[in-house]
Formats: C-alpha cells, structure tokens, sequence
C-alpha cells in the first residue's frame, strides 16, 4: 500500500469515508479528509477521531483501505 493511494482517497470528490486495514488486525475509519494528513516524506500519516484520539500509521503496515458504504437517505415518511 503507498500513500498516493491514501492521498487519491483524501483528494476524492465528493469525499467518501474509508477504514484503513493494518498488519496488526486493527481497522482505523477515516471520517473525513481534514481529519487526517499525510507525511511529507511519505513514510507515515496520522488521523485524527472525533473523541480526540490519534492514530499515527505507518505506511508499511497498511494492508489494505475499503471505502465505507454510502448511507441512504429515506424519502418515505
């Protein structure tokens, strides 16, 4: 996995929400593009949560990103 993929998901408009998949079996949501930021050097990128917490990864143990589902709006009332 290599960051220009991670930048291709965070550049994406309109913007879809995804959740990267690390070697160690963790899984970290991305809930929107100002909510993470990738190194310069390409080495590593960091999300940020809604409740404060950061997530610092290193590109090297990304296996994998999946965009999350759209949600559908109901029109029905």
């Amino acid at each position: 996995m290599t960051t220009q993929t991670i930048r291709k998901l965070l550049d994406a408009a309109p913007f879809q929400p995804f959740k990267v998949h690390l070697s160690d079996g963790r899984v970290v949501p991305v809930r929107h593009r100002e909510f993470a930021m990738v190194s310069p050097a390409d080495l590593d990128f960091v999300v940020y949560q809604p409740d404060g917490d950061i997530d610092i990864i290193a590109t090297g143990r990304v296996t994998g990103v999946k965009l999350e589902a759209k949600s559908r709006r109901s029109s029905a009332k």
